[in-house]
């Protein structure tokens, strides 16, 4: 079986929470930053950055699929990824409600990261 049959055929169970660990996957300058955090601020600013790496990184891996896919599909890529954003925002903000004081909004971030990553693991292996 090749490699890219295998990770198609995988990919669903390689996301999933129990099998993947997507904080393996964050960049060795967001290990740097948390580890010279001090205190939650500190913390929440180098999530923060970490996302915006990750989402230049979606947004690289983006552009790559889009070029390689037929120009026909190309809308339909568009509009799927705008309603993955709409769906990513939606499920991080869920997290950040009246009782979850300051951890919620780290709660938030975190989410973000993991849900870019995910993305951005999914459109770099699946074929489109």
């Amino acid at each position: 079986m090749t490699k890219k049959l295998w990770l198609l055929l995988w990919l669903p169970f390689l996301l999933s929470a129990e099998c993947i660990d997507i904080q393996a996957l964050y960049t060795t300058k967001y290990e740097q930053c948390s580890r010279n955090a001090h205190g939650s601020a500190d913390e929440l600013a180098c999530l923060d950055a970490e996302f915006r790496r990750q989402d230049a990184r979606l947004n690289r891996i983006y552009r790559m699929v889009r070029a390689k896919i037929q120009p026909s599909r190309r809308k339909a890529l568009r509009d799927l990824q705008r309603r993955w954003i709409a769906y990513r925002d939606a499920k991080c903000t869920f997290f950040n409600h009246e009782t979850s004081g300051s951890g919620g909004v780290m709660d938030v971030a975190q989410c973000l990261v993991d849900e870019t990553i995910e993305r951005t693991v999914e459109l770099q292996f699946r074929t489109y």
